[in-house]
């Protein structure tokens, strides 16, 4: 195979995954994982079963790489912001800012972890992988907060955790009405600051 033909080839099938994850998405998060079979999602992916288990050997296997994708997408979001390395506050807006943009533009993949972090059967199967990436992260915002002074770093990127992550999830359930702009001022507010008694 031509190396043109090839990377058309690639191209197809990573198309077909990303069709293939939304659909799972979508799925997992209005029916709940255990509720959704292969089919529903070859069909709303607009292919057979067959060929879907050329591109997940199962339906565990296709969870991992949603979560995995994601996990992916939030150490991008990071990595994005290294010009701020010596200014934690700056770094912490853009956290903010980033993660607030990604969930309006991407709700499906939100509502899917909200839904899922209720299915402890579920999260099983992502848990060394979520597990590691929450660590991975409490360790960065613990960094964040103590060089803004915080007596207790790590208490407080608890808390930033907690209160960014129930701002995602009230969002995801009620974004029609749910004052995202407001919160996310309040939150810059409270938290992209350094410690003052």
């Amino acid at each position: 195979m031509s190396a043109k033909r090839q990377a058309r080839f690639e191209q197809l099938r990573e198309t077909s995954k990303e069709r293939i994850e939304r659909a799972a998405m979508e799925l997992f998060a209005r029916n709940g994982y255990g509720n959704t079979s292969i089919s529903q999602i070859a069909h709303a992916a607009g292919i057979s079963k067959g060929l879907m288990y050329n591109y997940y050997e199962s339906k565990e296997a296709l969870l991992k790489a949603i979560v995995q994708r994601g996990m992916e997408l939030g150490q991008g979001m990071v990595s994005s912001l290294a010009d701020d390395a010596n200014k934690p506050e700056a770094w912490l807006r853009k956290i903010v800012d980033a993660t607030f943009q990604e969930v309006q533009k991407n709700p499906d993949y939100w509502k899917l972890m909200t839904s899922l972090a209720l299915q402890e059967d579920v999260m099983k199967a992502v848990n060394i992988e979520v597990e590691a990436k929450r660590r991975e992260m409490l360790a960065f915002g613990e960094n964040l907060f103590s060089q803004l002074g915080y007596p207790k770093p790590r208490e407080q990127a608890m808390l930033f955790g907690a209160v960014m992550d129930g701002v995602m999830m009230n969002f995801v359930l009620s974004p029609p009405d749910y004052p995202l702009e407001s919160v996310k001022k309040l939150l810059v507010e409270q938290f992209c600051k350094p410690f003052r008694q």
